[in-house]
């Protein structure tokens, strides 16, 4: 799905921008680490889109959204006030698929296999979340999305608008 130059060339445009300023706080510039970019897929799996998390120690401070040929499309801040991560997520609920798997575990039914999640969107690109697709034994599809802490059923799993559909 992705290769090495890919992910360099993102990385070195996040870390660009992150060099000019893009975050507007001075915490953030002068303590904020460019994390590695993560791959934003749609329905057929295809790179949509980049994310590129901005971490101070354990927490997400915000993240650039980056298109499939590295042009900005945004960059979001989880901070309340400016210089504070107070209230800022904690950068596993983001950046480690491991938890996430365990957060969707918390929704899964037995007997529900659970595929590796993916980053992607809930019908549309501006929602980002991770997506799990659970199948049953009969082979009924649900779409289980976590974005940060929150983890939730898509309301029709079977909805081919659903960024991550496959």
């Amino acid at each position: 799905m992705t290769d090495n130059k890919q992910v360099e060339k993102i990385y070195h445009r996040a870390i660009q921008l992150f060099k000019e300023g893009i975050t507007g706080d001075k915490l953030v510039q002068e303590s904020g680490k460019v994390e590695t970019p993560i791959p934003i897929v749609g329905a057929t799996l295809q790179i949509e889109g980049w994310f590129v998390g901005i971490t101070i120690e354990k927490h997400i401070t915000g993240f650039l959204q980056l298109a499939a040929n590295s042009q900005l499309i945004r960059y979001s801040t989880f901070q309340r006030r400016p210089g504070s991560i107070e209230g800022c997520p904690s950068a596993e609920f983001w950046l480690d698929k491991a938890t996430i798997t365990n957060k969707v575990r918390t929704l899964a039914v037995a007997g529900e296999t659970l595929t590796q999640p993916v980053l992607s969107y809930d019908r549309s690109p501006s929602r980002l979340a991770w997506l799990v697709k659970a199948v049953n034994p009969e082979g009924q599809v649900r779409a289980i999305y976590v974005t940060g802490d929150y983890v939730y059923v898509g309301s029709d799993s079977d909805d081919s608008t659903i960024g991550g559909s496959f």
